[in-house]
């Protein structure tokens, strides 16, 4: 999923929480545009209903924070 959403030159973590350093956005999300670089990204498994996107700037501040949800919108052939 996060490949949709941005690039990024490394990344660390395990399966609570991934860390993603310099992502550049793939798609607009929030107020950000396509191109936008931020100094690291999180992905925060909190509980069975979500995880939460967090962007941070380079003094490790959170600058903005997203809900994620999965949504199915249709089957595919197999």
């Amino acid at each position: 999923m996060e490949r949709d959403l941005f690039s990024w030159s490394g990344w660390d973590g395990d399966s609570e929480c991934m860390i993603f350093y310099n992502p550049v956005l793939k798609v607009p999300i929030g107020d950000f545009e396509v191109g936008h670089t931020f100094a690291s990204a999180s992905i925060v498994q909190m509980d069975e209903l979500g995880n939460y996107l967090e962007f941070y700037d380079k003094e490790g501040h959170a600058v903005a924070k997203f809900a994620i949800t999965i949504e199915i919108v249709g089957e595919v052939a197999l």
